[in-house]
């Protein structure tokens, strides 16, 4: 694996996979105070270590983890009522990808 790729999971995908489990535990619609406590180890390893990312991403294409750390960014940002960081993240998480398809094209 490259450090380009590791560099950017260190730098987007993981924070924003923090901050979408923070959101999500946060927001807690159907669970308790208890399963807030013990569930967020549980869904943040899922986050990190999802089959698509993991075997696909990383074996592959080593880039996505960008373009899926803004989306989650993203989502994370929709579930804490902050939509204007939702929006930009959305925007820039498709721009990432158009701009590299462009590049590559080039």
């Amino acid at each position: 694996m490259r450090w380009t790729v590791l560099s950017s999971d260190l730098l987007v995908f993981f924070p924003a996979a923090l901050w979408f489990v923070w959101a999500y535990i946060k927001l807690g619609v159907g669970i308790s105070g208890e399963e807030r406590r013990e569930g967020w180890m549980w869904l943040l390893a899922m986050v990190l270590s999802s089959p698509c990312l993991v075997l696909i991403d990383h074996g592959h294409f080593q880039c996505n983890c960008i373009s899926l750390g803004l989306t989650l960014g993203a989502i994370a940002g929709v579930l804490s009522r902050n939509e204007l960081v939702a929006a930009a993240l959305c925007t820039l998480a498709i721009n990432h990808k158009q701009g590299r398809k462009l590049l590559q094209d080039c």
